[in-house]
Formats: C-alpha cells, structure tokens, sequence
C-alpha cells in the first residue's frame, strides 16, 4: 500500500494542461496509441530491473518541468539511483510483512515506486512531498492520497 502524506492543495491544473471532455481523451489515446506500435515491443531486449513505462514517466516528468521554468534537475533521482537505495536498505522479495518506508522528500516517486516493485505486498510506504505541481504529478500517475 502507498499512503502519500500531503495537503490536497495541488495547483497543477489537469484541463489548462491537457485539455477538457474528448479533447482530453483524444490527447490521452493517441499517447497510449504510441506505445502499442509492435516496433517499440523490446520486451526480449529488457534487462531483470528495466521499467520502460517508469522510465519514460520519469523522462517526461523531468522535461516538463524544465520546459514549465520550474527545473527539477539536481533535485531529481535516476530511476538507477532509487533501485540501488531500494536494494541497500534491504527491500527484496523476501522482505517480512509489515516493513515501512519513509520519503520525506517524495518528488517523482521514483524511490517508492522501486521499493514497491521490489515487494508490492510486504511494504507500507509514506511519502512526503512540499511542492504542489510534484504533488499534482504524483496524482495522475496513480499513488493513492
């Protein structure tokens, strides 16, 4: 389970970003669309840890906050990073039931997300974040407030 600890006061604003009604939805198939083409299927290139879905996540979120004037760059773990801490405080799939994480500065999600990947059922993961647009971010890909 991922518990985010936050006030709900995000000021990213999902319609002036992405459009309204089937604007919306347009904007989102046509996304996904993309990712069903068999020319981008490397699933028999993939390494053991590769997420590409997480990866490409991870690249957009750190592009756009670039491209919004609000950079993230040396704030902003790699996706290798976060595995590796993952690994170092002993999240595996033999971790106990019970076990609990604390990121007290949450940004992409990156760190939980590798912790949860490592053992979805055994962690109970908490999440602070102080930036709003983050906070929006984290929304939308799906970490339940």
């Amino acid at each position: 389970m991922i518990e985010v600890v936050w006030d709900d006061k995000s000021d990213f604003n999902f319609d002036d970003k992405l459009g309204r009604g089937k604007e919306k939805v347009d904007r989102f198939t046509k996304l996904i669309a993309i990712y069903e083409n068999p020319d981008l299927d490397f699933i028999s290139n993939r390494a053991e840890y590769d997420d590409p879905p997480g990866d490409a996540y991870e690249y957009l979120i750190s592009n756009f906050s670039k491209d919004s004037g609000k950079s993230k760059g040396n704030f902003f773990t790699p996706s290798e990073i976060s595995r590796i801490m993952a690994k170092v405080i002993g999240i595996t799939s033999e971790t106990k039931r019970g076990q609990t994480i604390y990121d007290p500065t949450g940004g992409s999600g990156s760190l939980i997300l590798k912790g949860a990947n490592a053992d979805p059922n055994a962690l109970t993961i908490y999440l602070q974040e102080k930036d709003n647009t983050t906070k929006g971010h984290l929304k939308w890909m799906g970490v339940v407030v």
